[in-house]
């Protein structure tokens, strides 16, 4: 009974009020279920129980699948498929010295590219305005929304918030357009990293309810309009964050929603 009305507050009239839930809606609920369930055999066990889906070989579990002893899946695996013969070749191939070398400096570099990441979002996890801040500078940059920015102009950027990239090489995994510019975007979301499903869920709602343009934007004046301060200390903060002189073209993306509510 607990189960289902968790089921149940998460589906209705007032989060689907079309009476219509989508795949993606359906995929997240389970997403954030699965992340308190540590056994991927209990969790597909509680997906037939609750569903009535009958555990036949197909449906098995990856771990199932692979049992050695005593089972009928592991039998039924070692059956040869039924069809035309395949023939076989074996392709080798070896690697010299210094491919060996160019690939260990790549995985070295990445590592330290991703350590620097890390760094990043730690500093910007202890401030409200941390991921807010950082992207609102960048977009100013970007007023024709390309969403990349030359190199001079992303440090620049980082550096008033107290971020810094001591390694310029470490830039190549930022450069998408392998044109020496910065994917600013993928800087975002690279440190914002996820919210878990739920969260994303909600948020995700609450877009799908203001009005937006082709580009997927929606007016700043919305925003102000729609938020609703729990008490003064919340609002300033909030119009800090969502200053209209500060924002470009005065339009909004689910992006800087994520990065105003991920902090909190």
């Amino acid at each position: 009974e607990d189960v289902l009305a968790q089921f149940l507050d998460n589906f209705d009239t007032q989060t689907n009020p079309d009476g219509i839930i989508t795949r993606q809606e359906f995929e997240q609920y389970y997403s954030g279920v699965s992340s308190s369930i540590d056994d991927d055999d209990y969790f597909c066990a509680m997906l037939r129980a609750c569903w009535n889906i009958p555990a036949t070989n197909q449906e098995a579990t990856f771990a199932q699948a692979l049992r050695s002893e005593g089972g009928e899946l592991a039998r039924e695996a070692s059956k040869p498929t039924p069809g035309p013969a395949r023939s076989s070749r074996n392709f080798t191939t070896t690697q010299s010295i210094d491919d060996r070398e160019r690939i260990a400096d790549r995985l070295a570099l990445k590592a330290e590219f991703t350590e620097l990441m890390k760094k990043h979002r730690d500093i910007m996890l202890k401030n409200k305005m941390g991921f807010r801040g950082v992207g609102r500078l960048l977009r100013q940059k970007d007023l024709e929304e390309v969403r990349y920015l030359p190199v001079d102009d992303f440090l620049a950027c980082l550096w008033q918030n107290r971020l810094y990239v001591d390694d310029g090489e470490l830039l190549q995994f930022l450069d998408t357009n392998h044109d020496g510019t910065v994917d600013y975007a993928l800087y975002l979301s690279t440190v914002m990293g996820e919210l878990p499903p739920a969260r994303q869920l909600l948020l995700e709602r609450l877009w799908g309810k203001l009005p937006t343009d082709r580009k997927g934007r929606t007016d700043l004046s919305t925003i102000h309009r729609t938020y609703k301060a729990p008490d003064g200390v919340s609002l300033n903060t909030f119009l800090g964050a969502w200053d209209a002189r500060l924002v470009p073209h005065g339009k909004v993306q689910f992006n800087e929603l994520l990065e105003w509510m991920i902090p909190i």
